[in-house]
């Protein structure tokens, strides 16, 4: 910064981000829009002050999608929030084109402009997404210990890239900051790609060191459970249901009802691998839930994993198409690149044909 005020007013803008964190924690939606309004004011001052310099301009520009990531629940809010903090870093990208900070924010709005489904002609969504991939790569390639990009880059590969993409996007994250606001969310997703790339060792560690940091969150109570459906650890049928208990008891209250179903699949399949067939369907029947519970039928996935311990792949297939009838972009993922709970049905080619496998 070449103006002391503007520096002044953005590391104050930057006290009003944290107050907003703050009121957000406490469900204060007043004092969220205020509060989020005073660092925007501060920040367009600074702006104003020192017109030359991008920071003023980014930091409005993660005010912006900040906001609009609170507001996922209403995606025409959500979309103009995007909109104001694409406005913003466009200006901050004209003054330093390759900003790693500006780049890494365009990316992440350009992202969830596309994981909001906000743009509805398939062609310009795959651009999109393309652009958000550039953008974050280019913010990494600039700053190797870009964690933001890092992070944002381990979840957008499982849309573009393959399983390995995601892991080592989210190491880098981990690495560059295990610190970051979202380290939980970063130490989950290399939890579920080690355990999905059947690397059991890993996904023991990310789920302990998960669990030692963050002893209260739901997510670090079900890997353990995860855990139970592998060859990692011994099929401990009570150990099951507590964790999945507990699991439920320490999910958001929205997510309860879901979760409830989702950790009783996993029981099924700790009982499975017990040998006890009966009690695991009984388990299962009971926890399939319906599109309205569910409408990605993440549910059927999980349960075509249980039929096939319980050895019925007839019933596998059928859970399986229900996952692809309501997520046909995924199809091509899981004949490319199948997660180890489907080797059994590589060959089969009733599984070939639903996944359009080339093989």
């Amino acid at each position: 910064a070449s103006n002391v005020r503007a520096w002044t007013l953005v590391q104050q803008a930057a006290t009003h981000r944290q107050a907003a964190e703050s009121a957000l924690v406490r469900a204060d939606n007043p004092a969220l829009a205020r509060e989020f309004a005073a660092a925007d004011s501060l920040l367009a001052t600074a702006e104003s002050l020192d017109p030359a310099w991008p920071e003023p301009l980014i930091r409005r520009a993660a005010v912006a999608y900040r906001r609009s990531r609170i507001l996922d629940h209403d995606q025409l809010a959500a979309a103009r929030w995007i909109d104001r903090g694409m406005g913003h870093i466009a200006r901050a990208l004209r003054l330093a084109p390759q900003d790693p900070d500006a780049l890494a924010m365009r990316g992440n709005l350009r992202y969830w402009r596309w994981l909001l489904s906000l743009v509805p002609d398939q062609a310009e969504a795959r651009a999109l997404l393309t652009s958000a991939r550039e953008d974050l790569e280019s913010a990494v390639k600039i700053a190797p210990s870009q964690a933001g990009a890092w992070a944002t880059l381990s979840h957008l590969y499982y849309q573009t890239g393959n399983i390995t993409d995601v892991k080592l996007a989210a190491q880098r994250a981990y690495e560059a900051d295990a610190y970051l606001d979202n380290a939980d969310v970063v130490l989950s997703r290399l939890f579920y790609v080690s355990y999905d790339l059947g690397q059991f060792t890993d996904a023991i560690h990310y789920c302990d060191v998960g669990k030692r940091r963050f002893p209260a969150d739901s997510k670090f109570v079900e890997c353990q459970l995860y855990l139970l459906t592998t060859r990692a650890r011994e099929p401990d049928v009570q150990l099951a249901w507590r964790l999945a208990d507990s699991t439920t008891r320490l999910a958001p209250a929205d997510e309860r009802n879901y979760q409830r179903l989702s950790t009783r699949i996993s029981v099924a399949a700790t009982i499975a691998r017990a040998g006890l067939k009966d009690s695991a369907r009984h388990v299962l029947s009971r926890s399939l839930g319906n599109s309205e519970i569910d409408a990605t039928r993440d549910l059927m996935f999980a349960a075509a994993f249980v039929y096939i311990l319980l050895g019925d792949t007839t019933a596998a297939l059928e859970a399986l198409k229900a996952y692809v009838v309501a997520n046909p972009e995924r199809r091509s993922a899981l004949g490319n690149e199948p997660t180890w709970w489907f080797r059994p049905l590589e060959n089969n080619s009733k599984f070939r044909e639903l996944v359009g496998a080339d093989r």
